[in-house]
């Protein structure tokens, strides 16, 4: 019987064969053939029918294995309502579906490729790893399709005969270099005509670099001096003291598209250091290398039995490539997710990114950090720069972020727009009365006697205008600024570096001085003192010392945590100075100085509003005047009322005392939850979903200081008026 009265055929099969990217439909109305005798001569069975019952309506894909052995497949179940009556139709269907997919099949196939490669001066130019062809077997593909769909099995794996080439890898040189250890992506979408010339130029600089094993690979080594005789071109950089344009910018999309292969194939890094700041190209964060010719490098050790090949190339027109070539060990490297911590609304923030390697039966974990500063940090200039900048200028980069799990991607409009904000001159700077009076002092007197201001030391909490003094302190002086921060400054080296391209009279700003290394502490304390470098020359008992005359020049330390900066360092500060928070009428002052410069129009409630919500922090009021900014221009108004700028706050989060939803969170979990504490500080970090360091440095300084919360020795304990605001909130 070959026609049950619930037995239906499929009239349209789509397949899709993915690893091609080709798609292929066909109606089976133009074929008519016997399935009994297709049946009958491959099978022996005569009834070949599908039962469509056992098939989902909706689109299924048939899994494949290895692209080397079976094609992906799609399948898709057509209108049934569209059949004929007659069901002696069926075996006609299913006829031609044999027939359309046992050719179509046919065509299917992949070449295998002879690998080759060319090596002049012990630089491969030219390389072909190979590849493995196949053909499918469509007879017996297409017979094992029907025949599991009879039975509503949707997994059919295509049936492939494997080609080798003639010439495989380890024919082509005497190096061991045999096979692919690992490979790196990077994608550079958006980047500018500039950018991508120069991504090109450093990419042919290391292509085809030729790692033995047992050796260190320098990129910067091989990326040589960054010319436009190379093809490399003018770009914007990250300096310490701003965005500027330089010969090669965005070569670093080169470096850390290598340091991600790098990261996969197990292999030591030893030198690595993040951007500046988190903006993109390089999503996610945590996942770059800055380099700068000759200062800041990107190397790895080769660890493995063989020379490695650094070979790169690109996938398509924004996707850059790296594969490292070789031969493996016994090594198994296992690469985590890369973590993004500590958000800040300045843009800051931490990453992480960390690799298991198992190696002669022991492991190894490789924990590789980052820390993004606030991009406000860093204005741009549009000058052209041909000069060689200091150690910690770092190339600008921009990471698309599809999963909007970290800070938005900053671009170099907002940095300046942060920016042009910064008073320049002390007579337009509000606040922090006692500290102007006697910087005026100090600057006037250094002027006199014709020499540089003592050195400075600023701390107190984020945003309140450390960085603003100075770069005041650098205008008043009339002198160049040189702006870096301590967790830059990983080693003694890197510190002499940016020593030595002082000028007479600069002023260096090292911010978050007290996250400086203990090495390069060190060397910091003779240059304040007495000017001078000691370098330490060679190794053991050949070694000696070289002490450099540094030029005049001022030292503006800056930070949050003045208890974790040392003594003798904190006493070398000839001026020591704390930021307070600000009144409420100081806020309205600069609250009103940013808006005429941005051409907005308030009023005086909207000001006072504003002021009130910003917790006493400059850096706040800003960003919420920005906020109100945008919501005014969204409806289309003029000039900013109190009513707008309520309802715009009120959109975002932030209440009348200028609190967040974090803020809120800690405090609604410590009543409803705790009846107001005694909590421990665990017990709250779970409860609410915070990390304890982010309650401790970010919740609790603002909501202690508003007398929201108290800490005891039992615990946090939420106050009378903490319980009273979030009860009328």
């Amino acid at each position: 019987m070959l026609n049950p009265p619930n037995k239906i055929i499929l009239l349209f099969l789509t397949v899709v064969w993915v690893a091609g990217f080709s798609t292929l439909t066909h109606s089976a109305e133009a074929k008519t053939v016997s399935v009994k005798e297709i049946v009958r001569q491959d099978t022996g069975n005569e009834q070949v029918l599908i039962d469509t019952n056992t098939i989902p309506p909706e689109l299924i894909e048939l899994t494949a294995q290895s692209e080397y052995t079976s094609l992906p497949l799609f399948l898709s179940k057509t209108n049934l309502s569209n059949l004929p009556e007659d069901k002696t139709t069926t075996q006609i269907e299913i006829g031609a579906v044999y027939l359309w997919t046992h050719n179509w099949l046919k065509t299917q196939t992949r070449v295998a490729e002879d690998a080759y490669m060319n090596i002049v001066e012990n630089r491969v130019t030219d390389f072909n790893p190979g590849q493995n062809g196949f053909y499918p077997d469509a007879r017996a593909t297409t017979l094992a399709l029907i025949r599991n769909l009879q039975t509503g099995t949707l997994d059919t794996p295509v049936v492939a005969v494997s080609v080798t080439p003639n010439f495989d890898l380890s024919k082509t040189n005497t190096l061991g270099i045999n096979t692919l250890l690992s490979g790196g992506l990077s994608d550079f979408s958006g980047s500018s005509k500039n950018r991508k010339a120069n991504i090109e130029a450093g990419s042919k600089k290391v292509r085809g670099v030729l790692v033995p094993p047992g050796e260190t690979l320098s990129f910067n080594e091989y990326l040589g001096d960054v010319t436009a005789e190379d093809g490399f071109k003018p770009e914007i950089v990250i300096k310490a003291d701003g965005l500027k344009p330089e010969l090669g910018g965005g070569v670093c999309q080169v470096s850390s598209t290598l340091f991600r292969a790098v990261m996969q194939s197990g292999m030591p890094i030893t030198t690595r250091r993040n951007h500046a700041f988190s903006v993109n190209h390089y999503f996610p964060p945590g996942t770059d290398a800055t380099v700068y010719s000759p200062y800041t490098d990107f190397k790895f050790v080769n660890d493995t039995p063989a020379t490695v090949l650094i070979w790169n190339y690109y996938k398509n027109d924004h996707t850059l490539a790296f594969d490292l070539y070789g031969t493996k060990d016994d090594r198994v490297v296992r690469v985590d997710e890369p973590l993004q911590w500590d958000r800040k609304p300045d843009g800051s923030l931490k990453a992480s990114w960390t690799r298991h390697v198992i190696k002669a039966g022991t492991q190894r974990d490789d924990v590789f950090k980052s820390n993004y500063l606030p991009p406000a940090l860093f204005k741009k200039e549009e000058t052209f720069v041909v000069a060689a900048p200091p150690t910690n200028a770092l190339p600008l980069t921009t990471p698309q972020n599809p999963n909007n799990s970290l800070p938005p991607a900053t671009t170099e409009e907002e940095v300046v727009f942060e920016a042009r904000l910064r008073p320049e001159q002390l007579g337009e700077y509000v606040g922090q009365a006692q500290i102007k009076t006697n910087l005026s002092v100090a600057i006037t007197a250094a002027k006199m006697r014709q020499e540089p201001i003592e050195h400075v030391l600023l701390y107190g909490p984020p945003g309140l205008g450390k960085t603003t003094l100075a770069t005041i302190i650098a205008k008043e002086t009339n002198r160049n600024l040189k702006t870096t921060s301590g967790a830059s400054i990983q080693r003694a080296g890197d510190l002499a570096a940016l020593l030595t391209n002082l000028e007479d009279g600069d002023v260096l700003f090292i911010d978050e001085i007290h996250r400086l290394h203990a090495s390069a502490e060190e060397v910091l304390y003779p240059a304040i003192e007495d000017r001078v470098l000691d370098i330490l020359v060679g190794k053991g008992p050949g070694a000696r010392s070289i002490r450099m005359q540094l030029p005049r020049f001022t030292l503006v330390g800056a930070t949050t945590r003045i208890g974790l900066l040392s003594g003798p360092l904190r006493d070398r500060f000839g001026h020591v100075y704390h930021l307070e928070y600000y009144e409420y009428s100081e806020l309205e002052l600069i609250i009103n100085r940013s808006a005429s410069i941005l051409g907005i129009t308030l009023d005086q409630a909207a000001l006072t509003a504003l002021a009130k919500r910003s917790r006493g922090t400059p850096r706040i009021a800003n960003r919420l005047l920005k906020r109100v900014r945008d919501f005014a221009q969204t409806k289309q108004q003029s000039i900013i009322t109190d009513t707008l700028a309520t309802e715009a706050l009120t959109m975002i989060g932030v209440d009348l005392l200028g609190l967040d939803s974090g803020d809120r969170l800690l405090l609604e979990t410590l009543i409803h939850k705790f009846n107001g504490g005694p909590v421990g500080l665990q017990t709250l970090s779970v409860a609410t979903g915070e990390p304890e360091d982010t309650i401790t440095d970010i919740y609790e300084p603002f909501l202690i200081r508003e007398g929201l919360l108290v800490r005891t020795p039992k615990g946090r304990e939420a106050t009378p008026r903490a319980r009273e605001h979030i009860r009328n909130k």
